[in-house]
């Protein structure tokens, strides 16, 4: 089992997800007497992201982002005891054979079902290459002209490790265990990327450096702009947009002079009230234009965020009497999307949306944008003539894939559109972009009948 957790020998609790150990790898959803066998499957020996979600009426499998399988069913009622990964929730305490012998590289849990666009984005890239499982700089937090140890570890074999950001290969500072180390002095704040490589593929890990930044002055950490399903509820029952303010430590952060404003022009629109945040902790501020700075209350601006974009800053009243600009978004934040939010990275320095909205916890992945619609040049119909089909989008360098089965296609599944596709009998085709780090499209699909075929 990948995970599993149950009160005891076939109660109705128990909950398990898992490979089977068969021949063909079947993946495996089980709720007491209720299981969804052969529900996808797995290649052996390579990596495979896979997703179970209970949408409240439905169990349903995505395999590297694909749904595989689908059926009715009730999922685990909540009880104490904990969920148990690499093994089955009984036999964790009495072994019968169910422990997961395989690797397990990432386990996440959601509380709530996500879309097969949300798992699409939330699924990291294929891991093929050495494991990476240290790459650090210390300290995290320098000044100017000061430096930082920049620190790796990556599990033999490999061929090759490189570093970006101007360092390049890195190999003859790393030893045969594939530890290794280098100072670096950035002039600005840095996220940088080790990849390693071997025979079977490379992989990649981050790792971010602050220069000049007062690592206990808070910062606007995500908001929501679009509050038609993305909203908090306040103490008057209204769903209101949110800024939510992280301080990353390592001391409390006075906000007794601090301000958040939309006008660039006026930037001590609306001042914090006496409160001290301590280190690595969230606060909540409604962007509800109610005008409310208790210190034992709930936060609300004496503005309200547009979802088409405006300036957002959060600012410091500085030591001579003027203000500085401690965070903002110049000179707008782009048009915000229901259902989605807008923030750093869990690195505090990538900036783009969050496809799950995370208010007063740590981020998740981020999308820098949205990959423009396929386009296709000869609309569904009735056709007498063979033709070429175009497809496009807007977006430069997204990856068209297309399917001509019925399937849906994905970053991973459908053919890769390269040239245009020869229509000459009755075909459906479905076709939707991506691009690293942005939203894809949806499934556009479009049918071209010819009725007479011979």
């Amino acid at each position: 089992m990948v995970f599993g957790q149950e009160d005891g020998p076939g109660n109705n609790s128990m909950l398990h997800h898992g490979i089977r150990a068969d021949s063909t790898a079947n993946i495996h959803y089980g709720g007491w007497g209720n299981d969804l066998n052969d529900a996808g499957t797995v290649p052996i020996e390579e990596w495979t992201h896979v997703a179970w979600s209970f949408d409240g009426t439905n169990k349903i499998v995505f395999v590297n982002g694909v749904e595989t399988s689908r059926g009715a069913g009730s999922t685990m009622a909540g009880h104490a005891l904990p969920v148990i990964v690499g093994g089955h929730g009984r036999d964790a305490a009495d072994p019968a054979g169910q422990s997961f012998n395989g690797a397990i590289d990432e386990v996440k849990i959601f509380s709530e079902a996500l879309t097969a666009a949300q798992i699409q984005v939330e699924m990291p890239p294929s891991v093929s290459g050495p494991s990476i499982p240290l790459f650090k700089t210390s300290p995290t937090f320098i000044n100017s002209g000061d430096s930082s140890m920049l620190s790796w570890q990556v599990t033999p074999p490999f061929t090759s490790i490189s570093i970006d950001n101007g360092i390049g290969t890195v190999l003859a500072q790393t030893d045969g265990s594939g530890s290794g180390s280098l100072s670096v002095s950035p002039n600005a704040s840095t996220t940088y990327t080790i990849t390693a490589a071997s025979e079977d593929g490379e992989t990649t890990q981050t790792s971010s450096l602050f220069v000049d930044v007062d690592p206990s002055t808070p910062r606007i950490n995500e908001f929501s702009a679009d509050t038609t399903t993305d909203g908090l509820t306040d103490e008057d029952g209204d769903n209101e947009d949110w800024i939510e303010i992280y301080n990353p430590g390592p001391n409390g952060a006075d906000l007794s002079n601090f301000y958040l404003t939309d006008n660039p022009t006026s930037l001590n629109e609306w001042a914090f009230p006496a409160i001290t945040m301590q280190p690595d902790s969230y606060l909540i501020v409604f962007a509800s234009g109610k005008n409310r700075a208790a210190t034992d209350s709930q936060l609300h601006t004496n503005f309200k965020l547009s979802s088409r974009g405006e300036y957002l800053a959060l600012v410091r009243k500085g030591n001579g009497g003027g203000f500085e600009v401690i965070g903002d978004f110049p000179p707008e934040y782009p048009a915000q999307e229901e259902g989605l939010s807008y923030g750093l990275a869990a690195d505090g320095i990538t900036l783009g949306f969050l496809v799950i909205p995370t208010p007063n916890a740590i981020n998740g992945p981020v999308g820098e944008g949205f990959v423009a619609d396929t386009t296709f040049d000869i609309d569904r119909g009735f056709f007498t003539t063979p033709f070429n089909l175009t497809i496009s989008t807007a977006t430069p360098d997204a990856q068209i894939r297309y399917t001509t089965d019925g399937s849906e296609p994905t970053a991973s599944n459908g053919r890769i559109y390269t040239s245009p596709i020869s229509i000459n009998s009755t075909r459906t085709i479905r076709a939707a972009a991506f691009k690293a780090g942005f939203f894809a499209t949806n499934v556009d699909t479009h049918t071209y009948f010819f009725l007479d075929n011979r």
